[in-house]
């Protein structure tokens, strides 16, 4: 029986029969099995689940006496939607809305709204108008406490996104944060963490061995595939259609890919695989004669075989006729 190779398909497009059938011969030759994987990566978050959070929050800002149960209804939403890149943001604004004046018994019930608001999105600007009140800090905010992370761990070329922006130090405010890793535009993992001074262990890279977020983030290039650092998979191919025809395919070990080698025409119709270099005899010939008869071309005309000589204008006199005589 023969031992399974997963080929990943860098293409836009579904592979086509004719494709699949160079794929697996391909792969036949090599005493393998193909398993194509199209690698189309899918949408990131169901634009849906926006829309209803968002009709909460703008429920919350127009209702009065309905605002608590629009603002738990947002919040809901967006803990069971950690893969939204606005999630941070969003929840943000739920906890500005609860800290309004009208929301809230005593401004120190606010003062904890804001504090959580400030700690998903930091310092929001002042509204037009408004008087400027005496901060404490640079940024305009109160300071608070700085805690560690638990992160997960990333590999080379990850983005790591921690309340929407890149993660760029491990130690943020105390309470829940976002955090959502994506590698190749492809999202691996979302989920909300608490900070606190203890951090629990980070969360546990989903990515499996042979599959498309281990592949996530491989370039194409003119010499071959070229993988992101970390993939785990020990044995691969990657192919994609040709501009020549037929499919161009590279045999890779975890993040290391040969140069591409190129497959000709369907094996079915009775040609076979070819490679670049391959070059048919007539065209030679065809090409030879070509050049001979530029060649032969090029003395005529440099010898001035091809080129005709002006005509002369002549004229001749031959005396005053009869009738200039005349009066």
């Amino acid at each position: 029986m023969l031992a399974p190779l997963v080929v990943l398909w860098l293409s836009a497009t579904e592979p086509l029969p004719e494709q699949r059938a160079l794929v697996d011969t391909w792969a036949a030759a090599r005493d393998t099995r193909a398993r194509v994987a199209t690698g189309l990566s899918e949408p990131l978050y169901d634009a849906r689940a926006v829309e209803q959070i968002e009709a909460a929050l703008e429920n919350a800002r127009a209702a009065g006496e309905a605002a608590p149960d629009e603002l738990e209804r947002a919040e809901r939403l967006l803990l069971a939607h950690p893969e939204l890149p606005q999630a941070a943001w969003l929840l943000a604004e739920r906890y500005a809305l609860a800290a309004h004046p009208s929301r809230v018994g005593d401004e120190r019930a606010g003062e904890a709204w804001l504090d959580q608001a400030r700690a998903l999105e930091g310092g929001r600007a002042q509204p037009a108008g408004a008087t400027r009140a005496p901060v404490a800090g640079p940024a305009g905010e109160r300071s608070a406490p700085r805690v560690a992370l638990a992160l997960p761990r990333t590999r080379p070329r990850d983005e790591l996104f921690v309340d929407g922006l890149l993660a760029g130090e491990p130690e943020v405010t105390a309470g829940p944060h976002h955090v959502r890793l994506v590698r190749g535009g492809q999202l691996v993992w979302a989920g909300w963490l608490v900070a606190a001074a203890e951090p629990g262990p980070p969360p546990q890279d989903p990515t499996r061995a042979c599959s498309v977020l281990d592949w996530a983030g491989v370039e194409v290039h003119a010499d071959g595939p070229h993988p992101a650092p970390g993939v785990s998979c020990p044995r691969w191919a990657a192919a994609r259609p040709s501009a020549l025809g037929g499919l161009d395919v590279s045999l890779c070990e975890a993040s290391s890919c040969a140069a591409w080698q190129h497959l000709g025409p369907n094996p079915d119709s009775g040609a076979a695989l070819v490679e670049p270099s391959a070059w048919p005899g007539w065209l030679t010939w065809a090409l030879v004669g070509a050049g001979a008869a530029a060649t032969a071309s090029l003395v005529l005309w440099q010898s001035g075989a091809f080129e005709r000589s002006e005509p002369s204008t002549e004229f001749v006199f031959t005396g005053p006729s009869a009738a200039a005589y005349r009066f």
